[in-house]
């Protein structure tokens, strides 16, 4: 479409449809068959599409004696085009719903009609037996997991799509970061009223459905005209922006037959999905333990500016196929002396493996990722020592393993071997590119397009390491339940060759693994910045930041100066806006806390600290970080980081967390009330029990079958050599 007709056709929209909330039976579809149907592209052809935006929500009400069973009291849609609102329609009885799908679909010329739903898993689960009932069993679905539709097609061009899994923030945030006209009516519904379908519904509770859709096309909207994309093209994901651009810009440089030369066969593929750890989570157990300072201490956080990316520009990466070395040696000696060069793959066994020191805090191996660990200790999740730990991994992670561990013996097999290179030059500058970007809009007027560069920049990461084949998981229509594929692994190598030789597929795998262990190595490298000379602590560390008591500030700048150096190297230099210096990789002051405390990973409080000098300190109000705890829980510990313990409950009406329970029935039924239910998810206020380290994982001894030989020794052995210090502690 031409400019001018563009603009005619928004003109007429506006004058004979101008923008109303209303009754969904008292709007005139016809008017809708203005909206132009558009031949679709790539893998649809011969397929059109409606040029139309469409968000539709549905509000939900627990019936008051049942225990679990809810219903529909509300649901709404709104229609966008020619970024401009057409309306908004509402409703209150399901079957209605899909009556005014079945007039929708009547007006609409073009084939495909796509509808985004804002956490479709939800309102899935609500519609589901009125969609089938209507419009029969999906043709098309696609799970990312259970409970999870990406999106639903169904034989009449419907489509249903999940906003949230391309906006990755709640619609609140997305509408507040795009800057749209109409953000979400916060406090305009009552969730915890009882409602009937047949209830009239306050002038609140009407502007509270009609903002969220209204948000909601506004928003994809302005993602639309960012990414000069059409709602045919748009991705599915937030992470899908980014690779569609990175796969465009790849096509320019054989991006796909470079990925084909070097991709492994499926059974080294395997073995790197072993090998890949992700980020690093500890906290240290000497601060954990009870009577230490009651565990609570002054901490100071510094953590990484961009960590993965940065790893990705400043480090050599395995650039060739892979391939088989057939050699197995006793030590560890040949991978370190051509581990610049080259890129390793191999499978470990170490007898006897410990800690050098005992005290400590952060050791680096983890229980879950090895094959066989016997006589192990574990400190919350990690591996202080072993009789025998078996695992595979590469040149760099083995290099961080023997900084920190001693042991007895070690054999290394199954090895494969690349050589090493920077990624492709089109790779890197684009990551260079959004860097420069993300750092310029900090200071621009434009608040979509800095929304859209920080989904992108940080997308990066996730598009290098998405495995090649994902277990399909369907839905049983009739039970509501999900699935997994039972001969998925049967089926790998088929699928797995497919994908290597589609075309779209241009990202090697194993560049995911070396970027968390480039991250994790470089974690560990800021952490022996703590001023250990001085009494410093290193008391949690997560992915890409350290808190500890005391730091060493010329070792940080040691540090950064080192980050900028390998860069420059590669041709990369920071980033100058507005006469401030921005790096990637450099360790930055995050945060400094007169109190902190941490029972385990993923599990600590805070008191930041506002103001100290003069003999005067004050702090803040307490903030947590507790994994499926929300931020306002710090809420329930009033204030006092001593509540900050061991079998302390955080209360799910102060902490707004939710629990779902599905309840699927047998069919549609018409309740006492007249509510017309189907399925139907119940949310209740969700209790959560903080838990200490799990002192039944500390010690343990896994009498796993093995066929390897142990040195002389016989699996069943307990074996003595448990440092004194560690035992200690337990």
């Amino acid at each position: 479409m031409n400019t001018k007709e563009f603009i005619r056709k928004q003109k007429k929209l506006i004058r004979e449809i101008p923008y109303k909330m209303q009754y969904w039976k008292d709007f005139d579809f016809s008017k809708l068959t203005d909206i132009i149907a558009v031949k679709a592209r790539g893998g649809h052809k011969g397929v059109t599409f409606n040029d139309i935006i469409i968000m539709a929500d549905t509000e939900t009400s627990k019936k008051p004696l049942a225990k679990e069973d809810n219903h529909i009291v509300a649901w709404s849609i709104c229609f966008r085009a020619y970024h401009t609102n057409i309306a908004t329609l509402w409703g209150q009885d399901p079957w209605e719903f899909c009556d005014m799908l079945t007039e929708l679909r009547k007006n609409l010329a073009g084939h495909d009609i796509y509808i985004y739903w804002h956490n479709l898993g939800y309102d899935h689960v609500f519609t589901r037996k009125f969609m089938y009932e209507r419009f029969g069993k999906p043709i098309h679905q696609l799970n990312v997991k259970s409970y999870a539709p990406l999106f639903i097609e169904w034989g009449n061009g419907i489509i249903f799509k999940d906003s949230l899994m391309l906006a990755a923030r709640n619609l609140d945030r997305w509408a507040k970061d795009m800057d749209v006209e109409h953000k979400k009516a916060l406090g305009k519904w009552d969730y915890n009223k009882y409602r009937n379908q047949s209830d009239i519904l306050s002038d609140d509770e009407l502007l509270y459905i009609e903002n969220d859709v209204r948000a909601g096309v506004e928003c994809i909207d302005a993602t639309l005209v960012q990414l000069h994309k059409n709602i045919s093209t748009i991705p599915y994901t937030s992470t899908g922006i980014m690779r569609d651009k990175a796969r465009t810009e790849g096509k320019k440089h054989k991006a796909h037959q470079h990925y084909e030369n070097l991709a492994p066969d499926y059974k080294l593929q395997q073995i790197l999905e072993i090998e890949f750890h992700g980020g690093y989570t500890h906290a240290n157990r000497y601060c954990t333990v009870a009577g230490v300072n009651r565990g609570i201490y002054e901490a100071t956080c510094y953590d990484f500016s961009s960590s993965y990316p940065f790893c990705m520009l400043a480090f050599r990466f395995p650039c060739e196929k892979y391939l088989d070395l057939k050699k197995e040696f006793d030590s560890a000696d040949y991978i370190f002396k051509n581990m610049e060069t080259y890129a390793f793959s191999m499978h470990v066994i170490f007898v006897n493996i410990r800690l050098k020191d005992p005290k400590f805090p952060m050791p680096v191996l983890s229980m879950f990722k090895c094959s066989v660990c016997l006589n192990g200790i574990a400190d919350n999740g990690r591996c202080l020592q072993a009789s025998c730990y078996e695992c595979y991994l590469n040149e760099i992670d083995l290099e961080l393993i023997a900084k920190y561990y001693t042991w007895d013996k070690i054999h290394i097999d199954d090895v494969c071997v690349a050589y090493k290179d920077y990624l492709p030059k089109w790779f890197s500058d684009l990551i260079y590119e959004e860097y420069k970007n993300k750092c310029r809009l900090k200071y621009a007027n434009d608040p979509v397009a800095l929304a859209l560069c920080k989904s992108r920049f940080n997308a990066l990461f996730g598009m290098c390491c998405q495995h090649p084949v994902s277990q399909d998981i369907t839905e049983d229509y009739e039970t509501g339940e999900y699935k997994s594929d039972e001969n998925f692994w049967d089926q790998f190598e088929e699928k797995y060759n497919k994908h290597v030789k589609n075309r779209n597929s241009f990202l090697p795998y194993q560049w995911g693994c070396y970027i968390t262990s480039y991250a994790m190595r470089n974690l560990f490298l800021l952490g022996e910045c703590v001023d250990y000379e001085n009494g410093g602590i290193w008391e949690y560390s997560d992915t890409d930041s350290v808190f500890a008591s005391k730091f060493n500030e010329n070792k940080i700048k040691a540090y950064n100066e080192n980050c900028k150096k390998l860069l420059k190297e590669h041709g990369y230099d920071p980033v100058i806006v507005n006469g401030r210096e921005f790096c990637l990789g450099v360790a930055e002051l995050d945060k400094k806390a007169m109190q902190f405390k941490t029972l385990h990973s993923k599990c600590y409080c805070y008191r930041p600290l506002v103001a100290k000098g003069d003999n005067f300190v004050m702090g803040g109000d307490l903030s947590i970080t507790v994994a499926g705890v929300p931020k306002k829980g710090a809420e329930c510990l009033h204030n006092n980081i001593e509540n900050f313990k061991p079998f302390f409950t955080f209360d799910g009406l102060t902490t707004k967390k939710l629990g779902h329970t599905h309840i699927i029935v047998d069919k549609i039924y018409t309740d006492k009330n007249g509510n017309i239910t189907g399925d139907s998810i119940n949310l209740k206020p969700c209790d959560y029990v903080m838990t200490d380290l799990d002192r039944s994982n500390i010690l343990y001894t896994d009498y796993m079958e093995s066929e390897l030989d142990l040195g002389g020794w016989v699996n069943n052995m307990q074996l003595n050599f448990f440092d004194d210090e560690v035992m200690k502690m337990f």
